[in-house]
């Protein structure tokens, strides 16, 4: 058997899925731990596939306690912590060795408890239709001024030479971790990105319409808020919009993303055909890993 543990907030668990999708395409036990990772230590976030997704979501399914106790030999009767203490642990945990670099090893485990975010395409390349029927958007409802906000999308989408972009900038917590995120999606990148958009877009005849997604609503409006740039209120967590705002974003053609799974996945279950991405060239300062760029975007170096 093998447990993918569910960690972080909503991009993070659909690349832990994915991962779970394709270990069992290739005949493997795979049990999802929505628990472990939950609690009192993160009340920030918690185990939303099966909210936002439902019965999308094939073959969930939730580990038992004892399913999660035998693969890490969490037992704790007496004699089991004594054999621990002269032996030691017979664990069969396989953490992440690094972020954002793909690990083949994973795909051939048998029997396994994987804690990491394993965010590569490359993990799901051989699943990736069933990803996106997993993750299909049709099944989310919009509410309240998010409705409104489609309409302006489709309006773009259907203006004479106007398409919808969508742009993420992630301040908030990332503002508090600036050894991890600090100095990768700056202004400056914002502002080559939408030129880069821009010159391509000006070659095929085409004018952008941003709209900008943010946990920042409020610095976004100061610098980029505009005739060409609409700032959505409201991303993830502080309204519990994330699904929404995802929605929103694979409705736009095309995309400028942040080092964040949040807009990679916006990206990537938007349209195909035609699609431009620009992106960041690193996630994280602490990893070079380049396997979370794809063969689609373009990179703002």
């Amino acid at each position: 058997m093998i447990i993918v543990q569910l960690s972080g907030g909503l991009g993070n668990q659909m690349f832990q899925y994915a991962l779970y999708l394709a270990l069992g395409a290739e005949g493997r036990e795979v049990r999802i731990d929505e628990t472990t990772e939950y609690g009192e230590h993160e009340r920030l976030r918690h185990p939303e596939l099966r909210e936002d997704f439902g019965a999308q979501l094939p073959s969930y399914r939730v580990a038992t306690r004892r399913e999660i106790v035998a693969l890490t030999d969490s037992y704790m009767d007496f004699l089991s912590r004594v054999r621990r203490k002269l032996t030691g642990r017979r664990t069969k945990l396989y953490a992440e060795r690094k972020p954002y670099v793909f690990d083949p090893a994973v795909l051939g485990l048998t029997e396994a408890y994987l804690t990491g975010c394993w965010q590569s395409e490359r993990y799901f390349a051989d699943v990736r239709q069933e990803v996106r029927q997993a993750f299909s958007m049709d099944g989310v409802r919009l509410t309240g001024r998010r409705r409104e906000y489609e309409r302006m999308i489709l309006a773009a989408e259907d203006a004479l030479r106007t398409v919808p972009v969508s742009m993420h900038i992630r301040r908030g917590d990332y503002l508090n971790r600036q050894d991890i995120y600090g100095g990768i999606c700056t202004e400056d990148y914002y502002r080559r990105a939408m030129a880069k958009m821009e010159e391509i877009l000006r070659r095929r005849g085409e004018r952008p319409q941003y709209f900008v997604f943010t946990n920042d609503p409020d610095w976004a409006e100061e610098h980029f808020a505009g005739s060409d740039a609409v700032v959505v209120r409201g991303e993830g967590k502080p309204d519990g919009s994330g699904i929404e705002d995802m929605k929103l974003m694979s409705l736009c053609r095309h995309h400028i993303i942040a080092n964040s799974s949040f807009s990679w996945w916006g990206s990537w279950l938007s349209r195909e055909e035609g699609r431009l991405v620009m992106a960041p060239p690193r996630f994280i300062n602490t990893s070079d890993g380049t396997d979370m760029l794809r063969d689609d975007m373009i990179v703002i170096q």
